[in-house]
C-alpha cells in the first residue's frame, strides 16, 4: 500500500512538472483526468505488485513474512494476478482510447498472466516479475498512444 501511495505522489509530482512546473512552483493544475490516471496507475501497482513475491515464497515463509502468496495461497495469488492484469490492461486502454497501444499491452499482459499460471520456480517467477515491470512501463506509456 505504501508503495502504491508513493507511486501516486511521484506520478502527481512528475505530471505537475511536465505540464509547466518551472523551479517547482507551477501554477498549472493537474486535471481531473490526470488525477484519475494517477489513481488508475496506483491501483495497477497496488493490486498486482505481489507478482514480486512469487519468486521468494520459500524465503518469505522461513522468515515469517506475511506476503500474498502465503496469506492467500500460491494458486489464489496467481489467479488474482491473472484476473487483475487482464482487467487493468483493458481498463487502461479504454481510459485513453488508445487501442493500438492497449492491444500491445493486453497481449503482453496475457502472456504474463499465462506465465503466472504455468511457469513456476525461482528463475521463472523472477522472469515473470521482470516482465510485469515492463508491462507497467507499457501502461505508463499508453497515454502517448492517444
Amino acid at each position: 500500500m505504501i508503495t502504491a501511495l508513493g507511486f501516486g505522489v511521484f506520478s502527481w509530482s512528475s505530471l505537475k512538472t511536465a505540464i509547466g512546473g518551472e523551479g517547482g512552483s507551477s501554477l498549472a493544475e493537474v486535471t481531473s483526468g490526470g488525477f484519475i490516471w494517477i489513481t488508475i496507475t496506483s491501483g495497477v501497482i497496488f493490486t498486482t505488485m505481489h507478482v514480486q513475491d512469487l519468486k521468494d515464497v520459500l524465503d518469505d515463509k522461513a522468515r515469517g513474512r506475511k506476503m500474498a502468496p502465503l496469506l492467500l495461497g500460491e494458486k489464489a495469488a496467481q489467479w488474482t494476478l491473472v484476473i487483475l492484469i487482464l482487467l487493468w490492461s483493458s481498463a487502461c486502454a479504454w481510459f485513453w482510447g488508445a487501442w493500438i497501444m492497449g492491444s500491445i499491452t493486453a497481449i503482453f499482459g496475457n502472456y504474463i498472466a499465462w506465465r503466472c499460471l504455468h511457469l513456476h520456480g525461482n528463475v521463472e517467477d523472477r522472469k515473470t516479475w521482470q516482465m510485469w515491470c515492463e508491462w507497467t512501463a507499457l501502461i505508463s506509456l499508453m497515454s502517448l498512444g492517444r
